[in-house]
């Protein structure tokens, strides 16, 4: 991936959930060098998703006080394209709320552990 074509982005999470994640991601054997990888497959997953809409409509209303694990990948331009569709879509659906890249990055996270594990 050449420099002009990466993209970094940031989300919080649950503390909890972080590690969750992190223990998926490496006995699905992505390692800690994957979790990019495996974070924008889950984002793509989530949009692509015909549900998308009512998933986040929880997805956004997640307490930002239990959000206590900061993290951030970086994306190919083809998953920020993305994401930046579904920004301007969750915001004419839910103009009230607040955090939408966060907020779809954990629950694409979220989705994806459900899938896997819990």
């Amino acid at each position: 991936m050449s420099k002009k074509n990466v993209h970094r982005i940031t989300f919080k999470l649950q503390a909890k959930i972080k590690g969750d994640m992190l223990a998926i991601i490496k006995a699905e054997g992505y390692g800690q060098r994957g979790k990019a990888k495996w974070i924008s497959e889950a984002i793509v997953d989530l949009i692509d998703n015909k549900e998308f809409l009512e998933l986040m409509s929880v997805g956004l209303d997640e307490p930002s006080d239990l959000l206590s694990a900061p993290d951030g990948i970086s994306v190919n331009t083809d998953v920020r394209t993305k994401l930046d569709e579904a920004l301007k879509t969750l915001r004419l659906e839910y103009p009230e709320s607040q955090s939408y890249q966060s907020a779809i990055v954990r629950t694409a996270i979220f989705q994806r552990l459900i899938r896997r594990k819990i």
